[in-house]
């Protein structure tokens, strides 16, 4: 298998968050003052030296424990990579070496979970932070090792750790109704609902990939808008928005609900 040693923690997310809203479409800004930045159309081409840098090639080890079904997201901290697997429920840890250190599996054992749906460092601990699904944050230290868990009240997609705080992408439609944020930002104790979600017009189309950043600040986009979101503290501000120009997805196209085949015409 071959890894890129780049590091995820600070690579360039704007370029990042850019392609995933050129595949999800966009909405006016519900803000209006931020610098926006204009689609230019041509032939379509990525300058990967944005974003890759310093290739090299990592022989993964291969063992029972470590096999990998999909790489979901990698992560490099403190010289080792830590590989979210969805597909196979885990997480694991390998050194830049590829030998491997540990696997995070804990189907069928306590406290257990039945999907990981993502994966964070909190910096500060020094602890690989998982959103799993029960909904609840799984602490592990360095070595793997079981810390703690808490449970959540909602569904979220994905998780970033900024400092002492913890950002949440809320799942937009759950047990048949519109969530009250788009965003749930955790500090201590203290729960807060951030930005006002939108029309939910594709409510079972998720757009693949993370729409929370790893970056400080944490940056985080949506489908049907055209902002590109800053999270501080806990609050939330506009960075950019994006002009797609005639790429835009209509606003006289908003007046039904799509499933995901007739949601990709517009794409």
């Amino acid at each position: 298998m071959t890894l890129r040693n780049i590091n995820i923690m600070r690579t360039k997310y704007f370029l990042l968050l850019f392609l995933l809203l050129l595949g999800a479409g966009c909405a006016t800004s519900q803000y209006g003052s931020e610098a926006t930045a204009v689609l230019e159309e041509g032939e379509p081409s990525i300058a990967d030296t944005t974003f890759l840098y310093d290739s090299r090639v990592i022989a993964l080890e291969t063992k029972d424990d470590a096999l990998i079904a999909r790489v979901n997201r990698l992560i490099e901290w403190k010289g080792n990579l830590y590989i979210l697997d969805k597909a196979g429920k885990q997480v694991v840890a390998f050194n830049m070496d590829g030998k491997h250190l540990f696997t995070i599996h804990r189907v069928g054992m306590g406290p257990e979970y039945s999907a990981v749906m993502d994966v964070a460092i909190d910096k500060r601990k020094n602890q690989l932070v998982l959103l799993t699904e029960p909904s609840a944050l799984l602490r592990f230290d360095a070595e793997g090792n079981f810390i703690s868990s808490r449970k959540l009240p909602g569904y979220y997609h994905s998780i970033a750790l900024d400092g002492d705080f913890i950002y949440l992408e809320n799942e937009t439609y759950a047990n048949g109704r519109l969530s009250e944020n788009s965003i749930t930002a955790i500090h201590g104790e203290e729960t807060t609902g951030l930005l006002e979600p939108l029309i939910e017009i594709a409510p079972f189309c998720f757009i693949a990939g993370h729409q929370l950043s790893a970056s400080s600040p944490v940056l985080f986009t949506r489908k049907f808008d055209n902002t590109i979101y800053k999270l501080e503290n806990q609050s939330v501000s506009p960075s950019y928005t994006i002009d797609f120009m005639n790429e835009t997805f209509p606003e006289d196209a908003k007046d039904k609900v799509y499933d995901c085949r007739d949601l990709n015409k517009f794409s």
